[in-house]
């Protein structure tokens, strides 16, 4: 090639790459039917839609094995905490995890065993943070002040054994937290110096433990009531 030739070339421009049509975009899929789909409604200033409700059902049923916690992306990437749950986590069936800004990521499991070992690790080291975790729930909001917990073992010291029945706990612990399971020997009844308890309580600063219960009964066929103050202590981590 001589050099009027390559000047020549190097002044031909460069073909536009062609512009993406519809078809191109959407490929083979089909066109959707919508003739089956709920119509929508007119209403003042605004218009509404009743969505398929099993539909909805259906796809809220694949996350009642996950959880949600909070990562600095600056510290790992969302590659090394997949790394890391393959390789350290254990799980029986594998997890998905589902960024969704500010940090949130929804970690689904294929099964409740797998969802329980993580829960019950919380907090996880991955890399130079500790990851907290939360129950996933419906219409999670990651612009809102989400409400951290943590799994506690929660002791009601000289409980007097004719209150160690599992309802009788249960309604005491109503008042600290929301119940995980008791202990094997309190559930059983078998007689220790303390009743134990597995809770998941608020772990924000604002949050304020419950020390002391005011336990309460009424005599059979009267309408006096008796009743006692229960301390409860905390002892933090699954030990």
């Amino acid at each position: 090639m001589t050099q009027g030739q390559a000047t020549q070339a190097e002044d031909v421009e460069p073909r536009p790459a062609p512009k993406k049509s519809y078809a191109r975009a959407v490929g083979n899929t089909s066109w959707p039917i919508i003739d089956s789909l709920p119509k929508p409604i007119e209403a003042i200033n605004i218009r509404r839609i009743v969505i398929p409700q099993h539909n909805y059902e259906s796809k809220r049923q694949m996350f009642r094995f996950a959880l949600i916690g909070r990562v600095n992306f600056r510290l790992i990437s969302l590659d090394d905490l997949h790394k890391e749950a393959r390789e350290n986590w254990k799980l029986s069936k594998g997890e998905t995890m589902h960024p969704l800004g500010k940090g949130y990521v929804i970690f689904q499991f294929q099964c409740e065993q797998d969802k329980a070992t993580i829960w019950q690790s919380s907090p996880l080291m991955m890399g130079e943070q500790a990851i907290r975790f939360q129950q996933w729930k419906s219409d999670f909001n990651i612009h809102e002040k989400q409400s951290w917990s943590k799994l506690v073992w929660v002791r009601f010291l000289d409980l007097p054994l004719e209150y160690w029945n599992e309802n009788v706990l249960l309604s005491i612990l109503n008042v600290v937290g929301h119940l995980v399971g008791l202990d094997r020997r309190t559930r059983e009844g078998v007689m220790e110096l303390f009743a134990r308890v597995l809770v998941d309580v608020d772990i924000l600063e604002v949050a304020t433990r419950i020390e002391e219960v005011q336990v309460e009964w009424m005599e059979p066929g009267t309408t006096k009531v008796f009743g006692f103050h229960q301390k409860v202590l905390y002892k933090d981590g699954l030990e």
